[in-house]
């Protein structure tokens, strides 16, 4: 089983099949955004600064568990599916490096494609199947079918 890693959708598998992305920092930011503002004008180590920090850190935490729930989702999916996972090897620095605005770079950062291929590795491995790394020249202009490049 091929997939294709992407920021709009998250994973497209060889079979045509695709997950969309849930934009998940997208949809705390706003959340993420208040409790940080109102971080800001708290006095520094006080009891109140303090609780809001620790909000802050239950927030980022709720973030985190709800990509590794998805990512480990997909990977149970997918490894009681496929023997074989073959993933682009993505450079996301690379992605991210100069020439790219904050918009794009955020939401690259949103995709988390480094946990999605631990998880999906991960879980592939546990159950004893093969995971292969492919470069990700061309991946996604390259069609699987004839070989035609778009």
């Amino acid at each position: 089983m091929g997939v294709d890693l992407g920021i709009t959708r998250l994973a497209t598998l060889s079979d045509g099949r695709s997950l969309e992305n849930p934009k998940p920092l997208k949809r705390s930011l706003e959340k993420i955004s208040i409790i940080h503002k109102t971080l800001s004008r708290k006095k520094f180590l006080s009891k109140n600064w303090l609780k809001t920090k620790r909000r802050l850190a239950k927030e980022y935490e709720h973030l985190k568990d709800f990509r590794r729930d998805l990512f480990f989702k997909l990977g149970v999916l997918l490894a009681g599916e496929y023997d074989v996972l073959v993933l682009e090897d993505l450079d996301t620095q690379g992605l991210i490096g100069k020439g790219v605005t904050g918009a794009r770079r955020l939401r690259l950062y949103d995709a988390a494609f480094s946990e999605l291929r631990g998880c999906l590795k991960w879980e592939f491995v546990k159950q004893g199947k093969t995971v292969l790394a492919v470069s990700a020249y061309n991946t996604s202009r390259e069609c699987f079918l004839c070989g035609g490049i778009n």
